[in-house]
């Protein structure tokens, strides 16, 4: 069964003006792909979803919306759980689909670890693309060694995202296992799987059995509207939850709204030193208008940007 949007196609260029130089590589990545949108979490805007539809086609592709992502009177999710499971498990299950992307964040994905179908998801091996709360599903992927976690642009904010080069080179990229490299002012490189997290859904998963391996890996961490008080005892969680001593780094993307720059910074710091792990500061990673995508699967180069 077939969940097309209902949405027209709109030409090029009509909606959105794109950085001429660097379509070429986007454009021929997307260019035929079928995306999957689902709603795992919060409530979606119709007309937000209309535009975005409208942009993504115009780059060529083809969107299947699942049916559920729209039309319920929820407080605070696009559907009930058991709807927003099947229209995850339906995405997964189709043959035609290339990858899934969410249509956004918000809240609602940790109760969906019970209903989605991780063994189909393990056997079709798909790309699952979001950020935020999809967090939590992104964690779950983890534990059950199924699809292909990429945290990066969600559908309705990619074709405002994707004006950024680094955006858009970064999707592709992870969706084409290519090699990724992130650049700090940090002299020490590390080069291994970084596990991208929102620190305040990370948190809400200690002492589930939700949370993945992250033995020897890098883990970055972003967040927004968050008061550094809160930030810290959502780090401090972590720490006491063990996690902290099985990472060989730590790293701080961007805290939108969440004090001043420095306080955050120091509050990083502080478990950096703690547990004796490399720190990079400033990744252009979070809520902002810099979303780096990374694969989880794959290894990441993080080295200095000799630029700076």
């Amino acid at each position: 069964i077939h969940f097309y949007s209902p949405y027209p196609v709109m030409e090029r260029g009509h909606i959105l003006p794109y950085r001429k130089d660097c379509t070429s590589k986007f454009f021929l990545h997307l260019k035929n792909k079928t995306i999957s949108v689902v709603a795992p979490a919060g409530k979606v805007n119709p007309a937000l979803l209309n535009t975005a539809v409208n942009i993504w086609q115009s780059w060529g592709t083809k969107i299947k919306i699942m049916p559920h992502v729209t039309g319920f009177e929820e407080d605070f999710f696009s559907a009930p759980a058991e709807l927003r499971a099947e229209d995850f498990n339906t995405a997964v299950n189709d043959d035609e689909t290339d990858f899934i992307i969410c249509a956004r964040g918000g809240y609602g994905c940790a109760m969906l670890t019970e209903l989605i179908d991780w063994e189909m998801l393990a056997e079709k091996n798909k790309a699952v693309i979001g950020y935020s709360d999809i967090t939590a599903l992104h964690q779950m992927m983890l534990c059950h060694n199924a699809g292909i976690p990429i945290s990066g642009a969600m559908f309705l904010k990619a074709p405002e995202l994707f004006n950024n080069p680094l955006n858009a080179d970064s999707f592709v990229n992870a969706l084409s296992n290519n090699a990724q490299i992130l650049k700090t002012d940090s002299k020490i490189p590390f080069h291994g799987k970084c596990i991208v997290a929102n620190l305040a859904v990370l948190s809400s998963l200690c002492g589930t059995d939700l949370l993945c391996d992250f033995k020897g890996k890098c883990l970055i961490l972003e967040d927004l509207n968050e008061p550094p008080y809160k930030l810290h005892r959502m780090l401090n969680q972590l720490a006491q939850s063990g996690i902290f001593d099985q990472l060989s780094a730590l790293a701080c993307g961007e805290f939108l709204d969440c004090g001043e720059v420095y306080e955050t910074e120091k509050i990083f710091r502080f478990f950096a030193a703690k547990y004796n792990l490399p720190l990079y500061l400033n990744l252009p990673i979070g809520h902002g208008d810099k979303i780096f995508a990374i694969n989880m699967r794959n290894d990441i180069s993080i080295i200095k940007d000799n630029s700076i």
